[in-house]
């Protein structure tokens, strides 16, 4: 009984002194440890001193802990003492509100609500917030402030409606205007045989298949059910870039380096596919995404207690190659950059003769570029000479929405008197650099960081509809070369226009829109349907070019798509890499128009073939087919359009059809050397 009276006396004892201890005290750590809580300045100056009282009570010393859990902790204990909400977290101690704070001061108050906000979450989202923060401002050259700045500066200028080319007079630039049939585009390929070798390819691949009805990395699809492997699978995307490496690889004995730049929703998926390839060195760099802004006065946008980001756009593939040091690993073994985009397998037949054209003029930049439409939706590389500072001219790309403001006064957007198609040459979006002249440029004060655009959304009141972001893309380049000035070694930017037909097909609408397109009249769906058909076509104009029979076909509706009924081949790049290889390599064929041909192998010829139906020819490395007076003729591969409710995996649904193979012949060579001829397949 003592014993217990003795210990409520002290606990009384105990308390007293604490409260006298907690009025009479000075405010100040002198009798404190250093528990990293002297920023405090939310909460009243008791609460604060309980807080911290209470908090050494559990006996953790400052050494024991960090700052931000001091700061959890301690709004924690207030919180139960006081039976409220926590009025005293401190939000300034995060580097990340410290940064907003910094921004808003600078931008008008643009963050405050945000700030407001910050304030009002708890230890662990706030926490995280502040971590997004600080990441999204140091990915952005010249941090968040810089992004918010630049992003006012534009939304006030979208908003009035400006176009900021009216300052120039429009012209048709330089360049050169090329068709396959001609003996300069034999010359070119061969004069770029070894530069072409001796580039990098870079394969901008940021974006899902989301527009063309697909959940996956657009460059996982095949776009040829004809471009099969040795096992019978289809090739994807990523496989036909691969096989065209390889094929510069075993013409020149260089080696192409390859690099993709993926984005947060592309990265994994990506690597899992890189993973699959074997000989082929891949790199691969990812962009970051950029805030959200949801006003006009730049105001960052919330998901829940994080901010909103979105892709910045290709444009930043610039900084990406320099900020990962690739170009100056690739100093003494580089001649070339040439940039792609992912789902426009065509592309490989411009490579060549581009490189060819960019050699030729000594430019630092080379569209590859189709004819264009008057009119059409797409933009169009334009020279614009500035009407009072010939050093702010240049050649760039200028969208349609824009082109026709300026072509208005000058007699609008037209047809030459000699052809159906605009003066002005069509962008494809693939771009040639000379290595040095883009390390100099890029190397400078912009650090890659091209001009930057945003197009918001807007209801009637000038309110977002959603939030936008600010966008970049990558043929943007030319302002660079401006700032720098052009040297006296060449121009800055020129252009090569290639056939549509050759070189441009790319996948990137679903089925609903290509449908609409069709029921219109339309023929250029954009469709996964349409790509593939193109690649057939071109592949047979490529034959006859070369001197073959190759039957006509015609373009029918199926499955509410435009689609090829006629003679369909694949000639993968390991067979035919350049118009000279299908001129030695494909002699005396007969295609007619129900067939369908594939041939992958580097040591194939083929010298006579009759084929009325399907042939599939696939030769390993190191072996060697000759085909000499061949006959083949079967029931070959049928069209069938996907019934309406049908179950069918989603990378052949957005198609639209499947080929029933009810006929084919196949040829497989592993190893040694064979010859397929009138008496059969055979060794030799």
């Amino acid at each position: 009984m003592n014993l217990t009276i003795l210990s409520t006396q002290t606990g009384y004892f105990i308390t007293i002194l604490c409260l006298f201890i907690v009025i009479f005290m000075p405010h100040t750590n002198a009798y404190l440890p250093n528990i990293g809580v002297t920023n405090t300045r939310i909460g009243t100056r008791i609460g604060t001193r309980i807080g911290r009282i209470g908090y050494y009570s559990k006996g953790i010393g400052a050494s024991q802990i960090n700052s931000q859990n001091t700061h959890t902790a301690n709004k924690k204990h207030l919180t139960s003492l006081r039976g409220g909400s926590d009025s005293s977290n401190l939000p300034d101690s995060y580097s990340g509100y410290k940064i907003l704070q910094n921004v808003s001061q600078n931008t008008e108050g643009s963050q405050d609500s945000l700030l407001e906000k910050f304030k009002t979450l708890n230890p662990s989202s706030q926490s995280k917030l502040s971590s997004q923060i600080t990441s999204l401002d140091s990915s952005y050259p010249g941090g968040l402030l810089s992004y918010v700045s630049k992003s006012r500066s534009l939304l006030s200028q979208s908003l009035s409606g400006a176009n900021p080319f009216l300052e120039y007079t429009p012209s048709v630039p330089s360049g050169l205007n090329l068709q396959y049939a001609t003996s300069q585009f034999t010359s070119l390929e061969t004069s770029a045989l070894k530069c072409t070798s001796l580039s990098a390819l870079i394969l901008v691949a940021g974006g899902l298949g989301e527009r063309l009805g697909y959940s996956g990395i657009k460059i996982s699809l095949s776009p040829y059910s004809l471009a099969l492997n040795y096992d019978g699978s289809q090739k994807t995307y990523l496989e036909l870039y691969v096989d065209y490496v390889r094929a510069l690889r075993q013409r020149t004995g260089n080696v192409m380096k390859f690099v993709i730049m993926t984005s947060g929703d592309t990265d994994e998926k990506t690597r899992e596919l890189v993973e699959a390839v074997e000989d082929v060195e891949i790199e691969i760099v990812m962009q970051e995404k950029v805030p959200a802004i949801e006003n006009v006065e730049g105001r960052l946008a919330l998901e829940g207690d994080e901010i909103l980001t979105k892709p910045h756009g290709h444009g930043d593939v610039h900084t990406l190659l320099l900020s990962s040091n690739l170009l100056s690993k690739w100093s003494s073994s580089v001649k070339k950059l040439i940039f792609v985009q992912d789902t426009n397998a065509l592309v490989s037949n411009a490579l060549l003769p581009a490189v060819g054209s960019n050699l030729l003029s000594s430019s630092e930049m080379t569209s590859i570029c189709i004819p264009r439409l008057p009119s059409e939706a797409a933009g169009a590389i334009t020279q614009l000479t500035h009407k009072t500072t010939p050093s702010k001219s240049l050649v760039i790309n200028v969208e349609y929405n824009q082109l026709s403001a300026l072509l208005d006064p000058l007699g609008g957007d037209v047809s030459s008197p000699d052809s159906q198609y605009s003066p002005y040459p069509g962008n494809a979006n693939n771009l040639i650099f000379d290595y040095k002249k883009y390390v100099e440029t890029i190397s400078g004060p912009s650090q890659g960081v091209v001009n930057e655009f945003v197009n918001p959304k807007l209801n009637p009141d000038n309110t977002f509809k959603k939030p936008t972001r600010l966008e970049c893309m990558m043929q943007d380049f030319p302002y660079l070369i401006r700032e720098k000035g052009v040297g006296s070694e060449g121009p800055g930017h020129d252009f090569v226009n290639l056939e549509r037909w050759l070189t441009f097909s790319p996948a990137k609408n679903d089925l609903e829109a290509g449908r609409k397109t069709a029921e219109g009249g339309g023929r250029e769906t954009g469709t996964l349907a349409k790509a593939e058909s193109d690649g057939y076509v071109a592949n047979g104009v490529k034959l006859r070019v070369g001197g073959n029979e190759v039957e006509e076909g015609e373009w029918k509706i199926v499955g509410g798509l435009y689609v090829w009924e006629g003679p369909r081949v694949y000639l993968s790049p390991t067979f035919c890499l350049t118009k000279e290889d299908v001129k030695e390599k494909c002699k005396g064929m007969k295609i007619s128009a129900k067939s369908a041909l594939s041939v992958e192998g580097f040591d194939v010829h083929v010298d006579g073939l009759e084929l009325d139906g399907a042939l599939i020819v696939n030769v390993k490395d190191g072996a060697s087919l000759k085909i000499k007076n061949f006959k083949v003729k079967n029931e070959g591969w049928k069209i069938r359009a996907y019934d309406e409710g049908e179950e069918v995996d989603e990378r052949d649904a957005i198609r639209g059809y499947e080929f029933v193979r009810e006929g084919e012949e196949r040829i497989l060579i592993e190893e040694g050397d064979w010859i397929a001829d009138e008496n059969g397949l055979r060794r030799v």
